[in-house]
């Protein structure tokens, strides 16, 4: 059962943190060699006092981690046909999301911008639609402790982008029975990484 394997391919559960990339979040090594110094430079930039309300993204169902081959590339190479096969490893992660927007998270993902209307005694929230570059972030992903797995781990997706849309669905709960929800995923995979973080 799995709430008695140790080695069970599941947590009970974890909180997910968004922390937006910069240039103190160095490129990972191939051989991860300089894991120790991204894992130092995310957590200076999320593990704060304030990291629930401007870090987290709460409400959150489904999450799934997934590390597996990617795409595979064949490729001839000389003229006798031989055929050489790569392969683009990658990670994705996915959940769904029951929060109403979150603007703190919401400026990490994509270019949301805020206006402080004084004037109106209003706050105004929104984007330019134009081609711009996906913003980069980290996603952290800290397990929650239970009686059987008491260790706080954490899982370090870096350098990915949202990859799919937000939805703010409009329901009565009373007619709908319940509460939408926005689908989640995040992929990272050319000069990305992961990291998975337990405590000796």
């Amino acid at each position: 059962m799995a709430a008695t394997n140790p080695k069970a391919l599941a947590y009970r559960a974890a909180k997910v943190y968004v922390v937006p990339m910069d240039d103190t979040i160095p490129e990972m090594e191939f051989d991860i060699s300089n894991a120790n110094a991204i894992v130092t430079a995310i957590d200076a930039l999320y593990d704060t006092p304030d990291k629930e309300l401007k870090n987290r993204m709460a409400s959150i169902t489904g999450l799934t981690l997934n590390v597996g081959a990617g795409e595979t590339v064949q490729t001839n190479t000389d003229d006798n046909g031989t055929i050489y096969q790569a392969m683009t490893p990658q990670c994705t992660i996915e959940w769904n999301w029951h929060e109403h927007f979150n603007t703190d998270v919401l400026k990490s993902l994509m270019w949301l911008e805020e206006l402080d209307d004084t004037a109106g005694n209003q706050t105004i929230y929104g984007q330019k639609l134009a081609t711009m570059e996906i913003p980069s972030v980290a996603i952290v992903l800290e397990t929650i402790p239970q009686p059987s797995n008491p260790v706080v781990e954490r899982f370090y997706i870096v350098d990915t982008a949202l990859t799919s849309t937000i939805a703010l669905n409009f329901l009565d709960v009373v007619e709908n029975g319940g509460v939408g929800n926005s689908p989640f995923t995040f992929t990272t995979n050319k000069n990305g990484g992961w990291l998975r973080v337990v405590p000796n």
